[in-house]
């Protein structure tokens, strides 16, 4: 008996019915009023080698299926949708087709974890009307131990995660994965899956601050990786020959503040012996390089003392992402502005409510899914 196809709601995802060997392509347009239009990728029954376009609301011959997505926010509505027999596999892809502000993308920032909240909180506070995704990837943080091409890979999976969810243009507020994936990501996997698209990191701005701060001797806290992969000392060495920079790695800190024990003794003392070597140095500027420690800064003040100067990324970054907007009007446009503020966690959804909480300095409502 004829029926109608169509989809309903805004996102889409993947519905599995076995092997494929055709491909179907589907544009239907929702009957809910949404804005949305669906590219459905599709591949059906072995006997019908035949490319087919089936508008929304056309008459179409037997059989339907109704399928859930996977069980994940961006794929969190019901696809209802009309087969042949003997259908076999879906492989369905979002094109967002809108008119006026409704087709433009969000600006994405993603992190291992909460600490990237505050770069958003101070992002959101210079960009109030833009649109934001933040994704933090808690499950598998710290990324700060991790081998490189583990970091690379998850970061991009986070990127691809993003972009195919309508980003436009992505913050990496990470200093581990800005100085151990970012290079990678711009020069390789960008150009070949997402070319006209960014994704900027945090490391560059924040030493092209400390530099302008006049320091002659600056000192780093950042994770084992970050340390290790010279990123601090190449920039600021771009841009001041003459600086003297002084590192110390601090393992301890990003799995401490995961943990939510900001405010313990064991976190207290993991501090103190990190910045004690660099204070040694009569270091002029210390650049906080995670976006973690944040939530320490009171503290790391206290014990470092007044005369010297700290550097924290937030407010940075967020200066510096207006700067490049006014410059890149043709990113620019492609960004909504509705206000609209999304978070994504791989994590417990309970202690990235509490804890990202505190980071953003708002409540927040955490949706779960999985880069996996």
């Amino acid at each position: 008996m004829p029926t109608r196809t169509h989809f309903l709601g805004e996102q889409v995802g993947h519905a599995v019915f076995g092997t494929s060997t055709t491909n179907l392509f589907l544009d239907a347009l929702s009957k809910q009023g949404s804005p949305w239009t669906y590219l459905a990728t599709a591949t059906v029954c072995p006997f019908g080698h035949t490319t087919r376009r089936l508008l929304a609301g056309s008459e179409a011959a037997e059989g339907i299926t109704t399928s859930f997505f996977e069980n994940k926010p961006i794929f969190s509505h019901l696809l209802s949708c009309f087969l042949k027999r003997n259908h076999k596999y879906f492989n369905i892809m979002k094109e967002k087709v809108k008119s006026g502000n409704n087709n433009r993308g969000f600006i994405g920032v993603f992190d291992s974890g909460f600490g990237g909240l505050e770069i958003l909180r101070e992002i959101v506070r210079v960009l109030p009307e833009y649109d934001f995704v933040y994704l933090g990837d808690s499950a598998r943080a710290p990324y700060g131990n991790r081998p490189q091409k583990q970091v690379y890979e998850f970061t991009k999976q986070a990127v691809n995660f993003l972009f195919n969810a309508g980003a436009e243009l992505i913050i990496l507020a990470c200093n581990t994965v800005s100085a151990e994936a970012l290079r990678k990501i711009q020069q390789e996997y960008l150009p070949k899956n997402f070319p006209g698209r960014r994704v900027l990191g945090v490391i560059i701005p924040t030493c092209q601050a400390a530099t302008e701060l006049g320091a002659e001797n600056i000192g780093v806290i950042a994770t084992k990786n970050t340390v290790a992969s010279g990123a601090f000392i190449r920039e600021i060495k771009k841009l001041n020959p003459a600086a003297k920079i002084f590192q110390n790695a601090t393992p301890l800190l990003v799995p401490l503040i995961e943990k939510g024990a900001i405010n313990s003794q064991k976190t207290n003392g993991a501090l103190r012996g990190y910045l004690t070597p660099l204070l040694k140095e009569n270091i002029d500027v210390l650049i906080l390089g995670c976006t973690h420690y944040g939530l320490l800064k009171p503290r790391i003040k206290k014990m470092s003392g007044t005369k010297i100067k700290l550097v924290s990324e937030g407010r940075i970054v967020a200066e510096k992402l207006k700067n490049y907007l006014l410059r890149h009007p043709e990113i620019d446009g492609r960004l909504g502005k509705s206000r609209k503020i999304k978070v994504l966690t791989t994590g417990q959804l309970q202690k990235f409510k509490r804890l990202g909480g505190k980071f953003f300095q708002r409540e927040i409502f955490p949706e779960k899914i999985d880069l996996n």
